[in-house]
């Protein structure tokens, strides 16, 4: 997917939200610009969000046509992050949890990040908190306030005002690709095609 693009989960859910009653057909013919997007990725959003709640559906005249939902409950423009069984996503929970915490708090090393992010449902791991640093420290996200020493003394990072760019938190994949959510595109290493829908 073309860095600036929407993902095909987020264009979706914008055109649930323009169209309110709507069925796959009238998705499909709507979505200038998203390639990619095919007629079974609609059907999977849209199961997803009315098994969860989201969307109704009006009964079926005859045997064999199209379903037709309705918006039920809008919850904004970020779309619902559920299954095809209509569960909700977690995946991703823990950095949008260390995230959050280092746009609010001035400076930590990762231990101190890893404790301060950590939650009874979703607790963060040690080397999970210095991984997500490292990452965001290389991709220019962080300051390091002061450097790692013999005696013991971790590094201390702080989040750059500039890259604080928005609540979602940046994505670091397992090819070690850092890709910012909120502007849509590969922060390190640069020149790097965003693939698929993230």
């Amino acid at each position: 997917m073309p860095n600036g693009q929407p993902t095909h989960r987020e264009a979706v859910w914008t055109l649930v939200r323009q169209l309110k009653t709507f069925d796959v057909m009238a998705i499909l013919r709507n979505a200038k610009g998203q390639n990619g997007l095919k007629q079974d990725n609609v059907s999977y959003y849209l199961r997803g969000w009315e098994r969860a709640g989201y969307l109704s559906v009006e009964p079926c005249a005859q045997r064999g046509q199209a379903k037709v939902y309705t918006l039920v409950k809008d919850t904004g423009v970020n779309p619902p992050r559920v299954n095809v069984k209509g569960k909700p996503i977690t995946q991703g929970d823990k950095r949008l949890q260390m995230w959050n915490t280092l746009r609010i708090t001035r400076q930590l090393n990762y231990r101190e990040l890893a404790a301060m992010a950590s939650t009874d449902d979703q607790p963060i791991a040690v080397n999970d908190a210095q991984d997500y640093l490292f990452n965001l420290y290389r991709a220019g996200y962080l300051i390091q306030v002061s450097p790692s020493c013999n005696s013991g003394t971790l590094a201390v990072y702080r989040l750059k005002p500039a890259m604080n760019t928005g609540p979602k938190p940046p994505l670091v994949q397992r090819t070690q690709v850092v890709i910012d959510q909120n502007l849509r595109q590969v922060v390190w290493p640069r020149g790097e095609e965003v693939q698929g829908d993230y």
